[in-house]
C-alpha cells in the first residue's frame, strides 16, 4: 500500500479501485492511474497527507486514501 512507502521511495500504482469513485477519476485527471510511476516527496507529521510526484507535479494524498491505494516498489 501507499501508506507503507518511504520518503523518496518510487513505486508503480497498481490499482485504484479502493478509493472512493470521484477521488479515483480526479487523481486519474491528474496523472495518477494504475501504471503510473511515482515517488514519495514527504510525509507530513500528525497523520498529515503525502506529498507525491507524479509526472513532474505535486500532489499532496490524504494519509487514509494513501492507504487504499495498491503499489509496486520499484
Amino acid at each position: 500500500m501507499l501508506s507503507e512507502m518511504q520518503i523518496g521511495q518510487t513505486f508503480i500504482i497498481e490499482s485504484l479501485s479502493e478509493v472512493d469513485p470521484k477521488l479515483r477519476r480526479r487523481m486519474r485527471d491528474l496523472g495518477m492511474a494504475a501504471g503510473s510511476k511515482t515517488t514519495v516527496i514527504d510525509k507530513l507529521p500528525f497523520g498529515g497527507p503525502y506529498i507525491l510526484s507524479v509526472k513532474d507535479q505535486s500532489l499532496a494524498i490524504r494519509k487514509m486514501d494513501a492507504s487504499r491505494i495498491k503499489v509496486k516498489a520499484l
